[in-house]
């Protein structure tokens, strides 16, 4: 069971005249890591599986997971206690947030969510140790 959180442009009838319009990697990373401190299990962001050294970075105008471009709407998977996580989305403010930035946040619990293994990319293959006195 899981919570499906899908972070979508606001209709205009609901644009609240935001300061700002984009979203930052950093509300991505701190979504992710509030969702790990309420005891997710699995997350993926638009088809991607967020690992511990998976890098939420901008790059330019778009944000990035490692290598992959990922673009609104974003869609986070998560594998968890539905309850749990949805409250704790609830109690850091995220809705509020996301709607001063004219962004909509959607969440839905589901008895049954899957989301994508690791596909192994982006590990380091060809990196060694440097011996002590070399």
């Amino acid at each position: 069971s899981g919570l499906v959180i899908t972070i979508q442009n606001a209709p205009a009838d609901e644009e609240e005249g935001g300061y700002l319009s984009t979203i930052f990697d950093d509300d991505l990373r701190y979504v992710v890591n509030e969702l790990f401190g309420a005891g997710a299990h699995g997350i993926s962001i638009n088809g991607n599986r967020v690992t511990p050294t998976t890098a939420i970075r901008n790059v330019g105008d778009e944000i990035q997971m490692d290598t992959k471009i990922i673009r609104l709407p974003y869609e986070i998977k998560v594998i968890g206690d539905p309850n749990v996580l949805e409250s704790a989305m609830k109690l850091r403010g995220f809705e509020e947030y996301f709607a001063i930035v004219n962004k909509k946040i959607i969440m839905k619990k589901l008895d049954k969510i899957v989301i994508p293994a690791y596909d192994g990319k982006g590990m380091i293959r060809y990196m060694k140790p440097v011996k002590e006195g070399s």
